[in-house]
């Protein structure tokens, strides 16, 4: 979950860099299993600055994550295949406020959140 969508670029950099080591020998080699699915979710708050950062990203986002609700839904129900959406969500007042006063100052704040 991002707070704040800020580097596109790194964002799915990151992303992928994550997908590729749970998909890799992680999971065996600390947990004992092997992923049956693995899923890319972009969660972002509900915000009107988080949607025009999505709007004005379409072109690239859309391609790295074209999974919508229904096809969200459902995967987080059953996780079964890959999956690759984005969501926005309501999150607490407070936690938005705290990540844009983060963001402005340019200080490592709540990047991420849960």
């Amino acid at each position: 979950m991002k707070s704040v969508l800020t580097a596109i670029e790194s964002t799915l950099r990151k992303l992928d860099e994550k997908v590729r080591i749970v998909q890799g020998s992680l999971g065996r080699e600390r947990f004992g299993f092997r992923s049956r699915s693995v899923g890319r979710l972009l969660v972002l708050p509900s915000t009107n600055v988080a949607r025009r950062r999505v709007s004005q990203s379409s072109e690239v986002l859309d391609v790295a994550f074209p999974d919508r609700a229904g096809r969200v839904r459902g995967w987080l129900r059953v996780p079964e295949g890959t999956l690759a959406g984005s969501s926005l969500c309501h999150l607490p007042t407070r936690v938005v406020i705290s990540a844009w006063l983060a963001a402005r100052s340019g200080s490592e704040g709540p990047e991420e959140v849960g």
